[in-house]
């Protein structure tokens, strides 16, 4: 026994050089422990390793040693904290770079080969990166773009009128506008070294997306909350306080007089704002807490976390509430989300894999429908979307768990797969999230590593295989801006090309060429020294593969 503790245990295992072994361990909240421990001899003996260096509460979801250096240990978390390594079996540690991207991101997985001894680690919105020295250097390998994706509670892909958005765990949430199938980062944030930024998208009405962000100071475990929005379709942003400390979910509603903002903030209260997060209201709950806010149709609905786990709507943005009597507390209880989806007043609800419904004209009485597949374990969450054009109208589902598509012709009462083909990058890939673009007649699926699309998804019913088509991702960004004499230059392809960059200033002369030649896939950086400029507003320009990106720039002396 290591301590007098009952509240931990050692989740994982991997093995280093000659004896060591070390265990990847897991404390309750209150207690403060290391994340490993070690032992040196072959597990006949162990020991607490140390915290030093690490940020405050880590916590730890994945742990690998590399034998051929003794000592050294990698290990990282699903949140966006970075990659952490010791080179002393444990007791100190710091990020690890040489290779890897300076903004700190989730991690997935950390594997080694054990033929070759090569190590790969998967991050969280940034891609998967290898190294051949055992850990000394780190090269990415070139992967789709990858996005964040909300497993059926959070959104991590939003249609509106205005266009498309994804969000991303590392503060770079990509926008699409026009036909909406071409993604172009928005450099919206301050995530660097030290500081994460996850950026989830919200709603996209016309000329207006709408995100939130949550940024983490590594070294204080300090969490700002912020709602950002544009009025010119992300050109500039700007940037609002959300309400309360923390809003593990956030809605729209759209009103007769407007869009309305609807915000259940961590201290279980709900606000609403009418202006775009300039200001917000606090709204009556109608249980001791809630999950899962949405905005359906004009009317706010809530499930409540804990016991007797009712669900409740509300027509009047949340000054009242009504108890809509679910039939089955249980199934309100497990560990999958409740999804509700309405079409013509009548509501869908999604509970592990089973649907109901309630019709408007019968209020409080539920119908148990169909398992959209049939129950078996690992099915993940569920993600679903109703399709309704005038050729059709469909729910059709995803599990973030297999490859699945689900399709229901009758609303809910039964499914049946439908055969898909996805691009080759993502083929045999998992959907995380499935959106209906209404306003373009287009079904997305986002699955973690890649968004795709169909056209006219209504079209395809009754077609063997529907083949779905890659989004395009093409990104600009300046970083810092406002600059002073220099700043750095970064972005990315999807596919190599001929590439010229240049800068303009508000006259449309141009007055630097950073790049003109052909490049590779992928990410790529430039340094644009401006020491020679006089202060002012200049124009970053990408030409590209038919593409052509522009950015503001700020130089200020």
């Amino acid at each position: 026994m290591l301590t007098n503790e009952q509240d931990g245990e050692i989740c994982d295992m991997t093995r280093g050089a000659d004896d060591n072994l070390y265990g990847q361990t897991s404390w309750f909240p209150s207690l403060s422990y290391p994340p490993v421990v070690w032992s040196p001899d072959n597990g006949q003996s162990w020991q607490l390793t140390g915290e030093d260096g690490l940020p405050i509460d880590a916590t730890l979801d994945v742990l690998q040693a590399v034998p051929e250096h003794p000592g050294r240990l990698l290990m990282g978390n699903w949140s966006p904290g970075g990659v952490w390594e010791s080179n002393d079996h444990g007791f100190t540690w710091h990020r690890l770079l040489r290779g890897l991207p300076e903004i700190p991101a989730g991690v997935f997985c950390i594997y080694r080969n054990p033929y070759s001894g090569h190590l790969y680690i998967g991050l969280r919105d940034q891609g998967l990166f290898r190294s051949t020295d055992f850990g000394d250097s780190w090269h990415q390998i070139q992967t789709p773009t990858v996005g964040i994706h909300g497993r059926g509670y959070f959104p991590g892909l939003v249609a509106g009128e205005g266009g498309m958005l994804h969000g991303s765990q590392t503060g770079s949430p990509q926008i699409a506008l026009n036909d909406a199938t071409t993604f172009e980062g928005i450099p919206m944030s301050q995530a660097d070294l030290n500081h994460s930024v996850q950026a989830w998208p919200i709603d996209f009405p016309l000329d207006t997306p709408i995100l939130r962000t949550i940024e983490l100071d590594l070294l204080s475990d300090e969490l700002d909350f912020f709602m950002y929005h544009s009025e010119d379709n992300g050109a500039s942003w700007i940037v609002t306080d959300a309400p309360g400390r923390y809003l593990p979910e956030v809605t729209t509603i759209q009103t007769d007089s407007g869009l309305v903002l609807a915000a259940l903030d961590q201290s279980e209260m709900l606000t609403v704002s009418f202006d775009l997060g300039n200001s917000w209201e606090t709204r009556p709950m109608p249980c001791q807490s809630g999950t899962t806010l949405k905005g359906l149709n004009g009317d706010l609905y809530m499930r409540q976390r804990h016991e007797p786990y009712h669900y409740w709507r509300s027509r009047d943005i949340g000054l009242t509430w009504e108890n809509l009597n679910f039939p089955d507390e249980d199934i309100l209880n497990c560990r999958y989300e409740v999804i509700p989806l309405a079409l013509d007043d009548t509501l869908y609800v999604n509970t592990w894999n089973l649907t109901y419904a309630m019709y408007p004209q019968h209020m409080g009485v539920w119908e148990e429908r169909g398992y959209i597949w049939e129950p078996f374990d690992h099915l993940g969450y569920v993600d679903w979307d109703i399709v309704a054009a005038p050729a059709d109208t469909f729910i059709a589902a995803v599990s973030d768990y297999e490859h699945y598509l689900s399709i229901s012709h009758d609303m809910g009462w039964t499914w049946e797969e439908q055969e898909i083909e996805m691009p080759p990058d993502l083929h045999g890939e998992i959907g995380v999230d499935i959106v209906y673009d209404k306003w373009r007649d287009r079904l997305w699926i986002d699955t973690g590593v890649g968004l795709a699309y169909m056209d006219n998804p209504t079209l395809a019913v009754g077609e063997d295989v529907w083949v779905f088509q890659p989004a395009t991702y093409a990104t600009l960004s300046a970083y810092p801006n406002p600059f002073n004499s220099a700043t750095t230059v970064r972005y990315s392809l999807t596919q190599p090309g001929e590439v010229r960059v240049t800068v303009f200033d508000l006259l449309g002369r141009e007055v630097a060429v950073l790049h003109d030649r052909m490049v590779t896939a992928g990410e790529h950086e430039l340094l644009f020294d401006a020491s020679d400029l006089s202060s002012g507003t200049y124009f970053l320009n990408l030409n590209s593969n038919d593409q052509t990106l522009t950015r503001k720039l700020t130089l200020v002396k």
